[in-house]
């Protein structure tokens, strides 16, 4: 090992330790861990790993509160949990997702649409039963059932638009 390598790795070990600009600095996302909230970010050529997105990770495996997953590549501002080593984001400059679950309702946005949840029932796999009847609708006249609704065609268009943003 070379004298400068010997002084580039004292650098970035006394660089751990002090986050720069004091107890909240700007930071790059590098990797953003959805399942466990947590992102690795680089700050002054020092990576900080297992950075907070929410208050718990693995302590709340069910994910209940909110929470945002920042893009990667973007700039976060990244404080200090007291006087502890334990980091977290503060301020997004680019989500990438949205997540907020109260008891068994669940609401997340992505870049693919919204997902709205409430226990084992969706928005979007309710709405298709409503248009699925709707198509299948059949009203009792004086001269027996009448047919299907002259409207189907439009029933099935919407029902393919709502997979354009729900999921």
């Amino acid at each position: 090992m070379s004298a400068a390598d010997i002084w580039e790795l004292r650098r970035r070990l006394s660089a751990m330790g002090t986050p720069p600009g004091g107890e909240t600095f700007p930071a790059t996302v590098r990797e953003v861990d959805g399942e466990r909230c947590t992102c690795t970010v680089e700050a002054a050529g020092v990576t900080y790993e297992e950075v907070l997105l929410r208050a718990a990770t693995l302590d709340d495996p069910e994910g209940k509160g909110a929470y945002l997953l920042p893009e990667v590549g973007s700039v976060v501002l990244v404080s200090r949990l007291g006087g502890s080593n334990e980091l977290y984001v503060a301020m997004f400059s680019e989500v990438d997702a949205a997540h907020l679950r109260i008891g068994d309702s669940t609401l997340a946005v992505t870049r693919e649409g919204f997902v709205v949840e409430c226990g084992a029932s969706g928005l979007l796999s309710t709405l298709e039963r409503l248009l699925d009847a709707l198509c299948a609708l059949t009203v009792t006249t004086g001269v027996g059932p009448s047919g299907t609704p002259v409207n189907m065609a439009d029933f099935k268009a919407i029902k393919e638009d709502l997979k354009n943003y729900l999921r």
